[in-house]
């Protein structure tokens, strides 16, 4: 059995494993750490977290699963 944890991703809630929460966390700080846009940073993290909830929301559609 998995552990679970509910991530807040582009202002929605997610459930995604453990394992998954891992890997997103890595990608989003590599990313952070290779943009180098000073300033513009946070609008462009914010940006990508929607775009990701938008894709996380596509995927699952109205269903609630991990």
């Amino acid at each position: 059995m998995k552990k679970v944890v509910t991530v807040g991703i582009g202002r929605k809630s997610f459930v995604i494993d453990d394992d998954a929460y891992q890997r997103l966390s890595i990608y989003l700080a590599r990313f952070k750490e290779q943009t180098g846009m000073g300033k513009e940073t946070a609008d462009v993290m914010e940006d990508l977290e929607e775009r990701i909830a938008e894709l996380f929301t596509e995927a699952l559609g109205s269903k609630y699963q991990v």
